[in-house]
């Protein structure tokens, strides 16, 4: 009975969070959505009230090109037994009950070994004129190359979105704006954005054991990061409490931890001007050598780090109680070699590199994007989409934290808290967005981590000092310049 009720609380405190941390001085509160329908509650964040469009589509389709590996998160079961499944449900049928569509997903092998043949499927789609699909959601290294090519239609034309609502990513959709063109977006319908963010997962037992409070003046964990001072420097000297012992790591973690650790730190890879313009020609000063600098004595040179290709051996070690901090995906709770583990662990945002930097910033493994067909019915597909979105934030997220919040994580309500905070500090820099059509900058810093490298100055000066990646992102500008 103590752990139902424990449950129960828990489940409010995640709703609240989730509430809370879209708001401003606001709470929640009722939209009215048309003048014959129900009022429906809504976010308020200060004064500002979203309303969403009163319509009836008179059961059309509303066709989605969706990536395989994330089709549990779209395509309901059958049965619907399973909580997130019966979220999904629930949150498909809301939005086909309230404008009367149906909603269609084909899922299409989305990673790397897919990108030609969905990006194929894109082009005949539009090709063709029949509308298969309204919406499109793969990735952003390959689906973004279509955008010069008139593949997507300009959202921001759309009259009937509330792009500044919490159920979209303001801060992710304001990089993505181009001279007012706004051609795709993310928000709380992106499945990748939430089984795929990256976190530090800690091993509180060891934690414990070697009394690793000290370092922080024995302070909760969680009102370091609260307070802004959860820094590289914290963790990394936790973590070389380990240097020399014979079965306990510090630290493991793969090639995509290198990447979000060092996007965590705060460097920004496109800068934007006062005047607009963007350039990558200012990444490499102090800041950039220094960080580089020290997370590669951290994760190279540091015996306590350990860098896995085999990354269930990573969990596995982990599960036993043998390391203390692992870079992973959030999906990763309650699966695998942590759904029977006795091990007690926690989640942590990445650090920050200083507290100067003022912010968390959280990255994603499945950098996933959703475009809208210009040849489909793009107003009923924008309408259809803010309401997915919505239902997404207010139906799937409380139940699929609250499903990984049951594993081991529960010793701690604060974690719900974390997964929160980490949800909400996903960062994405131009550079990573378009990755691909600036020669893959981003990869070429991890790789240098990866390949031991100590001398980044010699990987900057193979791409001309900056000027090969700006005259890719000069080309890529034209072109946008260039539409209409």
């Amino acid at each position: 009975m103590k752990k139902y009720r424990f449950f129960c609380l828990l489940l409010v405190l995640i709703t609240a969070l989730l509430s809370l941390s879209a708001c401003g001085t606001g709470g929640n509160t009722e939209v009215t959505t048309g003048p014959n329908e129900t009022k429906e509650p809504s976010t308020v964040i200060g004064e500002e009230t979203y309303r969403f469009k009163s319509a009836n589509y008179k059961n059309k389709d509303l066709g989605i090109l969706n990536m395989t590996d994330l089709d549990d998160f779209y395509t309901a079961k059958d049965d619907h037994s399973a909580p997130v499944d019966d979220a999904v449900f629930k949150r498909n049928l809301a939005v086909e009950e309230k404008y009367n569509v149906n909603i269609v997903y084909y899922p299409m092998e989305g990673k790397n070994k897919g990108k030609a043949a969905f990006n194929a499927e894109i082009r005949s789609n539009e090709a063709s004129g029949l509308g298969t699909y309204g919406l499109y959601m793969g990735q952003t290294f390959y689906t973004n190359s279509l955008i010069v090519e008139g593949m997507y239609y300009d959202i921001l034309k759309a009259k009937h979105l509330n792009l500044d609502a919490p159920w979209w990513d303001g801060s992710v959709n304001d990089t993505l704006e181009i001279n007012g063109k706004l051609y795709c977006s993310i928000g709380s319908f992106n499945a990748g954005q939430l089984t795929s963010m990256m976190g530090v997962y800690y091993n509180k037992t060891l934690y414990e054991n070697y009394n690793l409070g000290a370092f922080v003046a024995d302070k909760s964990i969680y009102d370091v990061v609260r307070d802004g001072e959860w820094t590289f420097e914290v963790m990394s000297a936790m973590t070389k409490t380990f240097s020399n012992h014979e079965t306990i790591m510090g630290l493991g973690y793969d090639l995509h931890g290198i990447y979000c650790s060092i996007a965590g730190s705060g460097v920004t890879m496109v800068e934007e001007d006062e005047s607009g313009n963007l350039s990558i020609l200012g990444l490499y000063n102090d800041h950039f050598v220094s960080y580089y600098e020290d997370y590669y004595e951290f994760f190279v040179e540091e015996p306590a780090t350990l860098y896995y290709t085999d990354i269930p051996a990573m969990r596995q070690r982990f599960s036993e109680d043998k390391m203390l901090f692992m870079v992973e995906v959030i999906n990763t709770m309650g699966s695998g070699h942590l759904l029977n583990s006795e091990t007690v662990y926690g989640i942590l945002p990445f650090p920050m590199y200083t507290t100067d930097q003022g912010e968390y910033r959280t990255n994603v493994e499945v950098n996933e994007i959703i475009q809208v067909s210009p040849t489909s019915n793009t107003e009923m597909v924008c309408v259809l989409l803010e309401y997915l979105h919505y239902q997404s934030r207010h139906v799937l997220f409380p139940v699929y934290f609250e499903e990984k919040l049951q594993y081991r994580l529960t010793d701690h309500p604060d974690d719900a808290e974390m997964l929160q905070l980490i949800r909400d500090s996903l960062h994405y820099d131009f550079g990573t967005l378009f990755t691909t059509e600036i020669n893959y900058v981003w990869e070429g810093i991890m790789n240098s981590v990866r390949d031991h490298n100590p001398n980044i100055a010699s990987w900057w000066a193979g791409l001309d000092n900056g000027n090969v990646p700006q005259g890719l992102l000069d080309e890529l500008l034209f072109a946008y310049n260039s539409m209409s």
